[in-house]
């Protein structure tokens, strides 16, 4: 009798299932109660900007960890692929950038309103969507998707 060594790997579709669920409704969530904080004048919109992107993804990352039931890890990360993930993020800027102009200008209007949020929109940016993305990702979903 053979056994099935994918029996019982994580994530199964049910499981990614289950995280983009708790992803949508951690963004609704965090973005309503952003949404209250600005509407009463408790804090600015770029740390409530910050705060909402880091707590969305920090619930989902702690979902996936506790259905991992802990199992974290960045083994086997293959260079090569990392590689062609940055010509991909690359050669997408080249399509992306004429794309813009079909824009209708109030999306453009608003994607500058939140260029102007200034060192909170960088810290978002620039540190933590990396980190928590390639937590969440990498660290969880990638390792088991890969076997």
């Amino acid at each position: 009798m053979k056994t099935n060594p994918q029996k019982g790997a994580y994530p199964t579709w049910s499981d990614l299932l289950a995280i983009l669920g708790i992803y949508l409704i951690a963004m609704l969530a965090f973005n309503l109660g952003g949404g209250l904080l600005l509407r009463f004048g408790i804090a600015s919109q770029g740390p409530v900007v910050a705060l909402v992107y880091a707590l969305t993804f920090l619930s989902t990352i702690c979902y996936a960890l506790f259905a991992k039931r802990l199992r974290f890890g960045f083994r086997k990360t293959d260079p090569a692929l990392v590689l062609w993930g940055v010509i991909t993020v690359l050669a997408t800027t080249l399509v992306i950038e004429p794309l813009l102009e079909l824009f209708p200008s109030q999306w453009l209007e608003w994607l500058g309103d939140q260029m102007k949020l200034g060192g909170w929109m960088m810290l978002t940016t620039v540190v933590v969507a990396p980190i928590l993305e390639e937590i969440l990702f990498r660290g969880i979903l990638q390792e088991s998707l890969t076997r």
